[in-house]
């Protein structure tokens, strides 16, 4: 994830968010024309909360 975006992501993002994109592994994929950045992290993890978030980079929306 480069920089704007990273940003654009932070500015919209919750406490949920923030800890996923702190804590969690960063996966980029592409699906049907959208760019999404997946962040997770293991189940075993003390903040246990849906385990990651996701991000539309084209949308710039976080997915519930």
């Amino acid at each position: 994830m480069d920089k704007r975006t990273k940003a654009e992501a932070k500015a919209k993002a919750g406490y949920r968010e923030k800890y996923a994109m702190k804590h969690g592994k960063e996966e980029r994929k592409e699906i049907n024309g959208h760019i999404l950045y997946v962040f997770r992290y293991p189940a075993t993890d003390e903040y246990q909360d849906a385990n990651g978030a996701t991000y539309d980079a084209t949308s710039k929306a976080w997915i519930n």
